[in-house]
């Protein structure tokens, strides 16, 4: 008996005119493809090249330029039958663990920032100039901007502002991203007589607060309202550092101004832990399956469970398709939730091996 085994699709009957291509001859021994899964509580066993079941090999590129690669076990004559297990692999496909695709848009955690501009002058409608320390800038007064790079601590963000009156000032704040409990802010008020700032903390977190001033000429001072009297009249940066009852510390840098002939231009800030939709989504798997009834169930239509996982365990290089494109034998496991219209089937384990396309 033969113990070879023809996996892919260019043996089965195709019309051509009035002639017929034969079926593959029945095979023996251990396929080259094949599944073994538990799928609604069921044991199910797919071999290519048993049952009329072949390995179908594919790939297709989207919009933003990512492939997907496809490996489907589907039978011969009857395309969308039941039994139909599809699997598609965005982007890569070496040995690793990969996420599972969403159709509704995949969560991406980011830290999304929110500038109130705090900037007063002689002029009108000055020119706001950001630069949000990630390579990125933006005009304009009150911008909101999203940090895509979770691993930051902190970023450095300056606001450079020019009056008409040509009065221009910068004012530089290192931004924490890992206390976002807490906030530090403050208003002053100027005796313009005598040079006297008075200060007022604002904090948020867990009271009571700590205070550090920093007044820019070398003096500092720990009260939540302090006044200072400067002995040289000028636009100082001063500095104020809240650690609340948690030991959450925030700081805050403002442009002061101790003579009214000099302008201010200030902003703070609101650090926003959240996430938004990844179009993209790349290293990721999308899982379809047609039941006994032929609906087809899919996992890309809702979020998967925590304790869904695709991993890729070898990938070996394979014989060409009846297309002539390349082809990848890859092993896989995986377990996951398939959706359809508010149904839910389990697919809690399943493990073989698959064969994708790719592009030569």
């Amino acid at each position: 008996m033969k113990k070879t085994f023809l996996l892919l699709i260019s043996g089965y009957v195709l019309m051509s005119g009035c002639r017929e291509k034969p079926l593959p001859e029945e095979v023996f021994g251990t396929p080259d493809f094949f599944i073994s899964a538990e799928i609604a509580g069921e044991p199910v066993e797919i071999k290519a090249g048993i049952d009329d079941y072949y390995m179908e090999t594919g790939y297709s590129k989207d919009q933003f330029d990512i492939y997907s690669f496809h490996g489907n076990f589907t039978r011969l004559h009857c395309p969308q039958c039941p039994g139909e297990l599809e699997i598609i692999i965005r982007d890569d496909f070496s040995p690793g663990n990969y996420a599972y695709y969403q159709e509704k848009g995949a969560n991406k955690q980011i830290y999304r920032v929110s500038f109130t501009n705090q900037s007063s002058g002689q002029g009108s409608e000055p020119a706001y100039n950001w630069n949000f320390g990630d390579g990125t800038t933006f005009i304009g007064e009150n911008p909101v901007h999203d940090y895509t790079d979770t691993t930051l601590t902190t970023t450095h963000v300056c606001l450079e502002t020019l009056d008409p009156s040509g009065c221009t000032t910068t004012i530089c704040n290192e931004i924490d991203f890992t206390a976002p409990g807490c906030q530090a802010d403050f208003t002053h008020e100027l005796d313009e007589n005598i040079s006297y700032v008075t200060f007022f903390a604002k904090a948020s977190g867990k009271a009571p607060f700590k205070y550090r001033w920093d007044f820019g000429d070398g003096f500092n001072a720990t009260l939540g309202n302090p006044g200072y009297f400067y002995s040289t009249p000028g636009l100082y940066t001063v500095c104020l550092t809240v650690t609340d009852a948690e030991g959450c510390e925030a700081k805050l840098c403002k442009n002061v101004a101790a003579d009214p002939d000099f302008c201010e231009h200030n902003f703070t800030y609101i650090v926003e832990k959240t996430t938004t939709p990844e179009p993209v989504q790349p290293s990721t798997v999308t899982i379809n399956w047609r039941n006994r009834e032929g609906k087809k169930f899919s996992s890309a239509e809702e979020e998967q469970p925590l304790e869904s996982y695709f991993e890729i365990l070898e990938e070996e290089p394979y014989r060409n398709n009846e297309k002539g494109e390349k082809v990848r034998r890859l092993k896989v496991r995986f377990s996951c939730e398939l959706f359809r219209d508010g149904e839910k089937i389990t697919l809690p384990q399943a493990e073989g091996w698959i064969g994708v396309a790719y592009p030569g």
